[in-house]
């Protein structure tokens, strides 16, 4: 900067109120640091500015006129080299000399032994719907819900039928019952699709997730569900999740498929 003096003025800078770019030093002693301010570091150097080893008063040293150093005078000498390292071994320690290991050439790399691989279940495909959340999840069936939520359960069970025997999976979609008093739960069985009901006191949720820990080793399991800590659930306990906007689209690409090949077929 051309105009340092001017710059420094305007901005009203002061480097003893900077913070984030501090004007003092932090010297090592006794193996801690401590700050020492900017007009007092050049006295507490154990060398001096220009690379010597310090032996006047720090007085003195001060009033000294400060020597320009020169490309030779980094060189250092046989003396400073050893009063350097006595120094450092004051401060830090006893130096180790580092061993370095013998290299063999021309020697492949020692392979890790691999993880074995998480073999796929071999039991049936699962897929759990949290029913409630799928319906209020999508606008389509959100709008048929608020005119009568039975409605909107069966075209949700119909549509997973199509869905369950066209992929050759089993189905689940859960509704919540827990604030029905006495509710002792029921399953209902439609096509391919397991309709539960879930007892008094017992949420979807907690349903899902215990249904998902108990058949995950055996069976490959997806779980539909909007709600964000039931995915972290069932992701923990061994199912696979998925969002309901996004199983709503696979689904209705499946509803699709199953109409074309309906009609190649007539």
């Amino acid at each position: 900067c051309h105009n340092t003096d001017e710059v420094a003025a305007a901005r009203a800078y002061d480097p003893l109120l900077d913070e984030r770019n501090p004007a003092g030093s932090v010297f090592c002693k006794g193996g801690s640091g401590y700050a020492v301010a900017w007009d007092e570091a050049d006295a507490l150097m154990h060398i001096t500015p220009c690379g010597a080893p310090r032996t006047a008063e720090p007085e003195a040293e001060a009033e000294a006129e400060v020597k320009i150093p020169k490309k030779e005078d980094y060189r250092g000498s046989l003396e400073q080299d050893k009063e350097l390292m006595r120094i450092f071994e004051r401060t830090y320690g006893k130096v180790k000399p580092r061993r370095v290991a013998e290299r063999v050439e021309n020697s492949a790399p020692e392979k890790k032994p691999e993880k074995p691989k998480k073999l796929r279940p071999k039991g049936d495909d699962y897929l759990i719907v949290d029913g409630y959340n799928f319906i209020f999840a999508n606008e389509e069936l959100r709008r048929i819900a608020e005119v009568d939520i039975a409605r909107a359960r069966d075209v949700v069970v119909r549509m997973l039928c199509d869905y369950a025997a066209y992929h050759r999976c089993k189905a689940i979609a859960v509704f919540d019952a827990y604030k029905r008093e006495g509710g002792s739960g029921s399953t209902e069985v439609v096509g391919a699709v397991s309709v539960v009901y879930t007892k008094e006191k017992q949420t979807a949720d907690a349903y899902i997730e215990k249904t998902t820990y108990d058949i995950a080793d055996e069976h490959t399991v997806r779980v539909v569900t909007s709600d964000m800590q039931e995915q972290l659930v069932v992701l923990g306990s061994g199912g696979l999740r998925v969002s309901a906007k996004e199983f709503y689209g696979e689904l209705r690409g499946t509803l699709m498929l199953i109409r074309e090949t309906i009609d190649g077929l007539k």
